[in-house]
């Protein structure tokens, strides 16, 4: 797992090695390239109690063109298909070339954890990414602050609990290390994303549901707006430029194909359900068997800003005023997914009310 041009697929061809027949899989862009779920036997490799080593090589987070529900709903769905028992362990790649995160990639690693829950820490390897991309003085320097960066503010908490940091020179050796480190003793703690036996599969109701909620909410109101803009930027453009229209309508015909499929997704996850409303968790917990960290209290989703009538003004206490961006929040997710349904009858024929 990691972000999308994190260096998954460049991994994979690594351990491979040079003299791999396998087909190229890398794509060496920013944007990603791998958008479904693709599974690799390792061979010649044993881990400690001789079973066989399977990779499953994931589409990237933050990807412009497919959202974090997909991604989720594509592993559960491989994982099902193929009567897969469970997922023994997580290698997440992290670029060492970031100096900082940018919001998405903050986003990322928030989806991240609630994916993954608090007690499966120590089946986690968290591997820093394109050191062969580093070059001079200045930049080994750089990388090695990220490198500290990371293991003392980033991923400390993880690694407090039991994970794993390592470096990947994209190298075979490096990769064979890497998987060393791997197949080690994990404990039996399920990832919050599997399907565990007996459990409801309704992704809405898990820990992470409201990351997955947030995460299309964001790309809709980003392709809305940049639709917006690009409507408006065709109505002022003059008849006569052609090149530059066929290449905003390019544009906009994307925009509208992007917005289709994280609509559907949308509708597929379902209307938001109360809990998601009165706590937002970006750690994953079990109810009634953990707690909830200090400093990993609720955080906000403020989808409107608008006030509304008889609601508390901004001189209310604490209280009222978290109630208040909760009546808030809950409206605002639930107008996006109506909104969203009502557009997908328009648009998809769709039929029928979501169960």
């Amino acid at each position: 797992m990691g972000p999308t041009g994190a260096g998954k697929s460049t991994f994979i061809e690594a351990l491979a090695g040079p003299n791999s027949k396998m087909e190229k899989i890398s794509s060496g862009r920013l944007e990603g390239y791998t958008q479904d779920i693709t599974c690799y036997e390792v061979l010649n490799f044993k881990r400690h109690n001789d079973y066989t080593m399977y990779i499953i090589d994931s589409p990237g987070f933050a990807d412009t063109k497919i959202s974090e529900f997909e991604i989720v709903s594509k592993i559960q769905r491989w994982i099902k298909d193929n009567d897969g028992d469970s997922i023994d362990r997580i290698l997440y790649l992290h670029p060492i070339t970031s100096t900082r995160l940018p919001r998405s990639q903050k986003s990322v690693l928030k989806t991240f954890r609630a994916l993954t829950g608090q007690d499966s820490s120590d089946n986690i390897t968290i591997a820093t990414t394109m050191w062969d991309s580093v070059f001079g003085e200045t930049g080994h320097e750089r990388a090695r602050s990220n490198f500290e960066a990371l293991r003392t503010q980033v991923w400390k908490d993880l690694l407090d609990r039991g994970a794993q940091l390592a470096k990947f020179h994209n190298t075979q050796a490096s990769a064979m290390k890497i998987l060393d480190l791997t197949s080690c003793e994990g404990n039996l703690e399920w990832f919050q994303f599997e399907n565990q036996e007996g459990e409801r599969s309704d992704v809405r109701r898990k820990p992470f549901g409201i990351n997955l909620y947030s995460d299309l909410v964001d790309r809709i109101e980003g392709l809305q707006s940049r639709e917006t803009t690009l409507i408006s930027e065709l109505e002022e453009i003059a008849a006569n430029e052609e090149e530059l229209r066929s290449i905003l309508e390019s544009d906009l015909q994307e925009v509208h194909n992007l917005l289709d499929r994280f609509q559907r997704d949308l509708q597929a996850l379902g209307p938001p359900p109360p809990h998601i409303m009165a706590q937002l968790p970006t750690i994953a917990t079990i109810p009634g068997n953990r707690k909830q960290p200090k400093g990993h209290g609720p955080e906000v989703l403020a989808l409107s800003s608008k006030p509304v009538p008889g609601e508390p003004g901004p001189a209310a206490s604490s209280s009222q005023s978290h109630s208040h961006l909760i009546s808030l929040r809950s409206r605002g997710l639930y107008n996006i997914w109506y909104s969203t349904k009502k557009r997908a009858k328009r648009v998809f024929h769709y039929t029928g009310e979501s169960k």
